[in-house]
């Protein structure tokens, strides 16, 4: 049914459906046609790359080209280590997918299929007006892409894109496309009956429902790629089977585990020699963390080879260690965040490193490992206080990955910790150490050459989400309400909650806030206080009944008796400041806006304003009598020509108006430098400050008197 959507070779490629996918534009900026001298082709390899490029000719991939463009290109082998494949360079830059989540979601399925797309790049056709900029220079003769280039650095994007727009109906459930690979999950379940059998379909006792279930997936998978007009690999094509390699994960229906290549490069390292031989090691050895339990332990050995000061030996037991983690190494599974099991984080911070196990519980009650990690401290984290540790390394597993000590004394730092902390929802539950085995082992992990450094601002990060409802109220329209004077306060306050509710934050009673108990927040005793005394403040102001130690208090209820209040306080007891006379309201008297009132009303005073005590201090100013052209006003003046003289220049006293002049034969900077230096300096004395246009002459008239007779200005 879906025959045409297999190719046995390049020349069975297909095309991806014009009317599905336009013709391919390439961005570009104002330019010059470029012409790149290209790399030689090594003559092992020569015959075979004139027969490729033959091969993209006859499939209409390579057309002729008399374009004044000229392209880089080179040759690389493939993955299987004997075809080659010509890559095209032009520049442009974007992201790659993740692909670690990728490979953790088809964890933990019944059976696989993989479909891999013949010669991926060249389903995407380039519109003709941009298929010059792809010109290159061959033994044959000059050549043009027409077809998307792989060298392209926006290829990879571009071709993912059009994948998962294909596929956008079963990614997730089904598939997950990366690029030219599509992985096929089946169901999460065997259907496997009490006795050990498995379900089959109605219509066939020897077909399972789970294949059937996965064949239909596989069905329309096909279906989708063969309509846009993509073609798969025949020879690359995987239907079902149990398990399969994605991204360098081998996934079954058991979870994730270790690919057998990779382990067995770790089995096949030659011994190291060196200290940059044996960071490489670990650098291999760290694509294993998530699968080790304890992982710190078989490395520890080999990260003290790398420190400064130590002997270096290599010895049996620092490769042994690490090959029997590897063996031993458990499948990981992935967390079904769709079903009712719980998910535990098992946390626990030592003085070197925080190590954490994430897991979840599975249909038979065991618990089942999803991820193992560890995150070193830096040294100024290690000295924390056994306290601080503690919850520090659960703010930071949180935080990269994913309370309550009455001797804690909350500060600015552990506050900001809590804050984080409380942005995720969990149950927090205390495990005794002889239990907590995998935890403590990987907090034990000294800091390799290889970790991260670790310096990001963690407090930053809890700021930019506390201030969310900040940048939510920044979006609306600005509303901006003035502030009442104590006439316009509500007459009874009883009948205005809302009011009493903005100003002390107390929550209806239908929302009520949640307690520091019920939020299980690290708290003091006089935290504790202070909720207590917040409870009586809002019983008070609900009830009015009075508590214990405040039956004088009063509560002001009308305008006319606010405003005699203050009147009272201020007027009548000595017309005392704004403080004082706060503190002596606040023993007595509460309404909204109090202290605004006291403010106002203190400010407003007519007697405290004539009687206040302030002067301000104007010291006399003794005026300075400026001698005659102590500033000059200079200017010249074109004449017509007599007896060899040409210009005019004046220089008048701006206290005075009286001229000083002279008559010049040429205008240079030496001729006025003389009449400044002979009529005025020489006259009247230094000048403070001289006005001109900024004329040439003028500037290399003071230029010249500070060569000749060092008489600077500024």
């Amino acid at each position: 049914m879906h025959e045409t959507a297999f190719a046995w070779d390049a020349t069975e490629r297909g095309t991806f459906q014009e009317d599905m996918f336009p013709l391919l534009k390439i961005p570009t900026l104002a330019h010059k046609p470029w012409v790149k001298q290209n790399i030689p082709i090594p003559p092992a390899i020569f015959r075979d790359v004139v027969s490729i490029i033959k091969e993209k000719m006859s499939a209409g991939v390579y057309k002729p080209s008399t374009s004044s463009y000229c392209s880089k290109w080179f040759c690389i082998v493939r993955k299987d280590g004997k075809s080659l494949c010509l890559v095209h360079d032009l520049q442009d830059s974007a992201v790659p997918p993740f692909v670690d989540s990728i490979a953790e979601a088809f964890a933990c399925h019944s059976v696989y299929g993989i479909l891999d797309l013949m010669v991926r790049y060249d389903h995407r056709t380039i519109h003709d007006e941009y298929c010059d900029l792809t010109t290159f220079q061959t033994p044959i003769s000059t050549l043009r892409l027409t077809k998307l280039p792989m060298g392209y650095m926006n290829a990879v994007q571009i071709f993912h894109r059009d994948i998962c727009w294909i596929l956008k109906d079963e990614i997730l459930e089904v598939t997950i496309p990366f690029i030219d690979d599509c992985p096929i999950k089946g169901p999460k379940s065997r259907y496997q009956n009490s006795d050990g059998t498995y379900q089959t379909i109605a219509q066939n006792s020897r077909i399972r429902c789970f294949i059937c279930e996965h064949l239909q997936n596989v069905n329309h998978i096909l279906h989708h790629l063969c309509h846009a007009g993509a073609t798969i690999s025949a020879k690359k094509c995987v239907i079902a089977v149990p398990s399969i390699i994605v991204l360098g994960h081998k996934v079954s229906f058991e979870g994730r585990i270790l690919d057998k290549a990779k382990v067995q490069k770790i089995k096949d390292w030659p011994y190291c020699t060196n200290v940059t031989e044996v960071r490489g090691f670990l650098g291999l050895c760290l694509y294993c963390r998530i699968f080790i339990k304890d992982f710190a332990k078989p490395t520890c050995p080999l990260v003290k080879l790398t420190k400064k000061d130590v002997s270096f030996e290599f010895r049996d037991e620092h490769r042994e260690a690490m090959d029997q983690a590897i063996v031993s190494s458990p499948a990981l599974r992935t967390i079904d965040y769709n079903s009712e099991r719980k998910v535990i984080l098992a946390v626990d911070t030592s003085n070197i490193a925080v190590g954490y196990l994430l897991m979840q519980e599975g249909e038979d009650g065991k618990c089942y490992p999803a991820r193992f990690g560890s995150i070193t401290l830096n040294n100024h984290e290690c000295c924390y206080s056994q306290a601080k540790l503690v919850l520090f390394g659960l703010f930071r597993t949180l935080h990269d990955g994913m309370i309550n000590n009455p001797d804690l004394q909350p500060n600015a730092t552990i506050n900001c910790w809590i804050a984080g902390i409380l942005l995720f929802d969990f149950e927090l539950v205390h495990v005794p150490a002889h239990k907590h085995a995998v935890p403590d082992g990987l907090s034990r992990r000294p800091k390799a050459e290889e970790d991260e450094d670790g310096e990001e601002d963690y407090e930053e990060w809890i700021d930019e989400c506390g201030a969310f409802t900040v940048e939510l109220s920044n979006c609306r329209e600005a509303h901006f309400e003035s502030q009442p004077y104590p006439s316009e306060i509500p007459s009874t306050l009883s009948d205005s909650p809302s009011v009493l509710s903005q100003s002390l934050g107390i929550y209806s009673s239908e929302q009520t806030s949640p307690s520091v108990y019920e939020m299980e927040i690290p708290c003091s005793e006089k935290a504790i206080q202070r909720e207590e005394r917040l409870k009586v403040v809002k019983e008070f102001l609900e009830t009015k009944k009075k508590p214990e130690g405040l039956e004088e208090v009063e509560l002001a209820s009308l305008v006319h008796l606010a405003t005699w209040i203050l009147r009272q306080a201020h007027d009548e007891l000595g017309h005392k400041g704004i403080y004082s006379t706060c503190m002596q309201l606040l023993t007595h008297f509460w309404w909204p806006m109090l202290e605004q009132d006291v403010c106002w009303y203190v400010k407003s005073c007519h007697k405290c304003q004539i009687c206040h005590l302030d002067r301000v201090h104007i010291p006399p100013v003794v005026a300075i009598p400026e001698p005659l052209f102590f500033k000059a006003y200079m200017d010249k003046f074109l004449m017509p020509k007599s007896n060899g003289f040409r210009y005019v220049t004046q220089a008048c006293c701006s206290l005075t108006s009286y001229p000083e002049w002279a008559m010049l034969c040429t205008e240079t900077g030496k001729t006025i430098g003389k009449f400044i230096f002979e009529q005025i300096l020489c006259h009247w004395g230094a000048v403070a400050e001289i006005v001109t246009d900024n004329g040439g002459p003028y500037v290399l008239a003071l230029d010249w008197l500070s060569k000749t007779f060092r008489i600077c200005h500024i």
